[in-house]
């Protein structure tokens, strides 16, 4: 049985009962919360006029920035001295100008300004331009209009250096670190993919440094190596509809380095024109690695220069055409037969058609090879795709040739290694004409090919008839009418 005492209560009663607060105490604590009330409310004050002037910033500048990109695609010159800071320096004035040119006629992107840090006379504009993050400069002239200034990448973040991507050594800062990784990703399958075409590059360091209104992709100075411009400045050049800002670096990157690797191993094939068709090869593999395809704005442009005309890249242009189509028209012609060989069989022809030029004795040999064609079936399948690129590709050349043409121009004077000539039709259509049994070219008059007068592009009165479906003809007498 326990007891209960008077001490027990004395114990509990010291241990429950607190000492007063001290009257000075209660007064400074009450001062206190005064004041943190006071900085709250100040805090709050101060938060809210940044809020405001923030609000009020990115309205000025969202208003002045669409202005100025709605100048930039008309093309306006005549106005850009009351876009840009009259005192910004001559060679950054004249690339803006240039990127006026560049735009005019191309959609004003999507602006969106995100953030502006003011600091009373000049403002450093975040924003989202067509949704890639972008950075610029701008400043107040004569206190009242905002002027585009020259940007400088200050705050970029760290350096940062990775030693061995694919052989290469890539430096960049922090702001432009996704992009980075996207190299790191790819570069490695890029060098495998040049080792089939027997290229190696011929650099060894990648550095990705912002320069506004500055080239994609240029040579670096100190070091045997390439600069790559950052996505998040201002370009001289706008990307091809469709395509990323990163998409745009990488295709020009890879261009580059297989431009650059190409110097060093240039194509060794005795077959005429298999330059021009390397040059294509190299520049379609740069597409497909850097964007999955080539761009429709390039199949269209390349489409454009030829006019509806077809040129073969084996013999360039003919004298009938010359005044007619501009002198890359064969270039543009053996881009598009590569396209269409990518569309059709994949990166591994190409591969495999750059391997072939080398050991090749005729154009048909490469072709049948690679694509179970003859140079003239190919030719004339892309001259029939370049009509509508956007359609399926045609599996065998268009029927209904028609009668037989009683007159043709020759594309080449010297006959293959199969006795062919090559020779368009008064309609357009590219033909081989192949002499028939018992019969060489040329006939009738004892003409020589390669006399004095006699160059590609000379007509000739033919009797023929058709093989195929308007691919060959099968010349039974010809008469050459060289011009004098």
């Amino acid at each position: 049985m326990s007891y209960w005492s008077p001490e027990d209560q004395e114990e509990v009663i010291v241990l429950t009962t607190k000492k007063p607060t001290p009257r000075w105490l209660q007064i400074l604590l009450k001062i206190l919360a005064a004041l943190l009330a006071v900085g709250v409310l100040v805090a709050g004050v101060i938060a809210w006029r940044y809020y405001a002037v923030q609000q009020r910033l990115k309205q000025d500048l969202l208003v002045v920035i669409q202005e100025e990109e709605r100048i930039r695609s008309l093309g306006g010159i005549n106005a850009v001295p009351d876009v840009i800071d009259p005192r910004a320096p001559n060679s950054w004035r004249f690339r803006y100008i240039s990127s006026v040119r560049a735009r005019k006629g191309r959609p004003a992107p999507e602006i969106r300004v995100t953030k502006v840090d003011y600091d009373g006379l000049d403002a450093r504009v975040s924003l989202l331009a067509d949704g890639v993050r972008q950075y610029r400069h701008y400043r107040l002239y004569l206190g009242r209009d905002w002027r585009r200034s020259p940007f400088i990448a200050k705050g970029w973040g760290n350096k940062q250096t990775i030693e061995d991507v694919g052989g290469f050594e890539l430096v960049y800062w922090d702001e432009d670190e996704a992009f980075a990784r996207t190299l790191v990703d790819d570069l490695p399958a890029l060098v495998a993919a040049m080792q089939q075409l027997g290229l190696a590059p011929a650099i060894d360091k990648l550095m990705i440094i912002p320069q506004e209104l500055g080239d994609l992709v240029r040579p670096a100075k100190r070091v045997q190596g390439l600069v790559i411009n950052s996505p998040h400045v201002d370009w001289v050049d706008v990307p091809l509809p469709g395509l990323t800002s990163q998409q745009a670096l990488r295709a020009q990157l890879n261009r580059r380095i297989m431009v650059d690797a190409r110097a060093q191993t240039p194509v060794d094939s005795p077959l005429p024109g298999a330059a021009r068709v390397q040059s294509a090869i190299d520049e379609i593999f740069a597409w497909q690695w850097a964007v999955g395809d080539v761009p429709a704005d390039r199949i269209e442009a390349w489409t454009a220069t030829l006019k509806g005309h077809w040129v073969s890249p084996v013999t360039g242009l003919t004298p009938s055409l010359i005044t007619e189509l501009p002198p890359d028209a064969p270039d543009a012609a053996a881009r598009l037969m590569m396209a269409w060989l990518l569309r059709k069989d994949g990166v591994d022809a190409l591969s495999s058609l750059s391997a072939a030029l080398p050991g090749a004795t005729s154009w048909d040999d490469v072709y049948a090879r690679i694509a179970g064609l003859t140079a003239a079936q190919v030719e004339q399948l892309v001259h029939q795709w370049m009509q509508h690129p956007q359609d399926a590709l045609p599996e065998t050349p268009a029927a209904g040739a028609g009668p037989a043409p009683d007159t043709v121009i020759l594309l080449t004077i010297h006959p293959d290694a199969n006795g062919r000539l090559l020779a368009r039709t008064p309609t357009g259509r590219i033909v081989l004409l192949q002499a028939a049994p018992g019969a060489s070219l040329p006939l009738v008059d004892d003409s020589v090919i390669d006399q004095d007068g006699v160059a590609p592009g000379v007509q000739a009165r033919v009797q023929a008839r058709w093989l195929d479906e308007g691919l060959r003809l099968e010349v039974h007498a010809m008469i050459l009418e060289p011009t004098p």
